[in-house]
């Protein structure tokens, strides 16, 4: 399963903002010109009717994205030019206010994208699903996700989940995989996470790693120039 981006859309409808995770490779050594902006997909290698492709403007990097713990691991992209709603193309809520640490504990929620659907050693674009897949996941508690992932902290020396990330469980063995990154993690009908990190073996049941959007509704407002 791998990152479908939502976009939250201004009252003006001629600027959309897009929301995603900050991979190194994406927010610093890809120039913005060549980073292209596909909406409205189901089949992410087919060239469909119902999708439209575009450059972005601009691309906004949270200033303390940090690059080995990946906390503030979000973005804002800028389309090139506005672009009508579709059946395939529509946006999503933010949380209306910044909620308590348990607020979603516990809650089922909804991960989308293309990323891998099976461990996949050295994977490639070809590997990714080929359409666009959907799972329902249970979210965790901090405290839970804090310490499934207390070893690799301490082996890696740095903090991967803190009170600005939400968790899903890996119950089922299921959850986000590589290529989910940026993907949406929606909670009736709101956009609560961002795909974050996770493990490099996905089929271990291990728990996923989301940026909480809601820590960051003020960012957001301020640099995609919404209002509340």
């Amino acid at each position: 399963m791998a990152g479908s981006h939502y976009m939250q859309v201004p009252s003006n409808i001629y600027v959309f903002v897009q929301l995603f995770h900050c991979a190194p490779c994406i927010c610093y050594r890809v120039n913005k010109r060549l980073l292209e902006i596909i909406l409205g997909a189901h089949r992410i290698l087919e060239n469909e009717s119902s999708q439209i492709r575009l450059q972005a403007d601009e691309v906004i990097v949270h200033k303390n994205f940090n690059t080995a713990s990946f906390e503030n691991d979000i973005a804002l992209v800028k389309l090139s030019k506005p672009v009508e709603l579709s059946q395939a193309i529509k946006t999503i809520a933010l949380p209306e206010s910044e909620g308590d640490d348990d607020t979603y504990d516990g809650e089922d929620v909804i991960s989308t994208g293309w990323g891998l659907t099976r461990d996949t050693p050295d994977a490639t674009i070809n590997d990714i699903s080929a359409v666009l897949e959907e799972v329902t996941l249970q979210t965790t508690t901090y405290d839970i996700c804090k310490a499934y992932f207390k070893m690799d902290e301490e082996k890696d020396g740095v903090v991967y989940v803190t009170h600005k990330n939400i968790c899903t469980s890996g119950t089922g063995i299921k959850g986000t995989c590589e290529g989910d990154s940026g993907g949406p993690l929606q909670f009736n009908g709101t956009l609560i996470g961002i795909v974050s990190i996770g493990t490099d073996e996905c089929e271990t049941g291990s728990p996923s790693i989301f940026t909480r959007v809601d820590r960051f509704l003020d960012w957001i407002h301020l640099n995609a120039e919404l209002r509340y």
